[in-house]
């Protein structure tokens, strides 16, 4: 007579041999799934806040555009939102501006704002998003002919 033990055992190991042989198989699905599970609560949140600059009067594409800024100031740790350029001109955070840099020539773009080196003696660097090819740039300030800047 067959062991009621042995024959459970024997199935549980079966059947694990079995489910990882398809987890293996279909794993690009299986981690599709988990994305989606784990995110579910991201994408919520990316929706609301984007619903709720529509209602304060922004199209979808201007609101999608002003949380993509957001976000890009967060993970570049900018630490200054505005540069006072000189006592006439400040550049803010979110103006579109252009200006000619010594290093590349005309540029514009966004002003997402100032990065303080950590290397000691060095200037501040600018950081530029141009919002038809979504290109970030980053350069010292001392590149910028500030006579040229213009905000729009």
């Amino acid at each position: 007579m067959i062991n009621f033990k042995a024959m459970i055992m024997g199935i549980t190991v079966a059947s694990t041999f079995f489910l990882i042989k398809v987890l293996i198989k279909e794993r690009k699905k299986v981690m599709t799934f988990f994305s989606a599970l784990f995110n579910r609560g991201t994408n919520a949140k990316i929706t609301k806040e984007i619903q709720r600059l529509m209602d304060e009067g922004s199209t979808y594409e201007e609101a999608k555009q002003k949380l993509l800024t957001n976000e890009l100031i967060k993970a570049l740790r900018i630490d200054e939102p505005c540069w006072r350029v000189n006592k006439n001109l400040t550049l803010v955070q979110g103006n579109r501006v252009s200006f000619v840099d010594k290093e590349v020539g005309y540029i514009q773009g966004d002003f997402l704002g100032l990065i303080k080196p950590d290397v000691v003696g060095y200037d501040y660097l600018y950081v530029l998003r141009n919002t038809k090819t979504s290109v970030i740039r980053q350069a010292s300030i001392t590149y910028v002919k500030e006579d040229t800047i213009n905000v729009y």
